[in-house]
């Protein structure tokens, strides 16, 4: 089989078409979520932007949004500061492992995690979940945001 060059070119091709539909697909769909990715000609993942669903841009924020994607809407994905990334919110997406029907699923599961982030008046669960005492960031998230006046002065 694999002296058949014929064969494995057409696999090959095969393939690269398969991930790079798959890829489109899997964007799109972040697309739709107001979500970016980073351009690609496809691979075996994506990098995609989710630092607009971290409430304070702190690494604990990253790791929270990691721990409700995996253990509420069961999507595992990397954070990007597992992958040495400096720039909190990006996260690695992949999308080969899936079934081309699946995507839809998986991204209204990421919608789901991605509406209760934007809503107002959320708690975090990684502190109320891991913080042994009353820890400054906890205090930080759980006050009210300041008014324009009250940030002025």
């Amino acid at each position: 089989m694999l002296s058949d060059t014929k064969f494995i070119q057409e696999y090959i091709e095969t393939n690269k078409q398969r991930i790079q539909k798959m890829y489109h697909s899997f964007v799109d769909g972040f697309k739709q979520l107001e979500i970016g990715c980073i351009e690609s000609s496809a691979g075996l993942y994506c990098w995609a932007n989710m630092s607009g669903l971290i409430p304070f841009y702190i690494e604990n924020g990253e790791h929270e949004l990691w721990y409700k994607l995996l253990n509420i809407a069961k999507v595992n994905v990397t954070p990007g500061s597992a992958c040495h990334c400096i720039e909190l919110g990006w996260f690695r997406c992949c999308f080969t492992a899936l079934a081309p029907e699946d995507i839809p699923t998986v991204m209204e599961l990421i919608r789901k995690v991605a509406e209760t982030r934007k809503s107002s008046g959320w708690k975090t669960i990684f502190c109320t979940q891991f913080c042994f005492m009353d820890c400054w960031w906890h205090n930080y998230v759980s006050q009210p945001p300041l008014s324009m006046a009250e940030q002025a002065s």
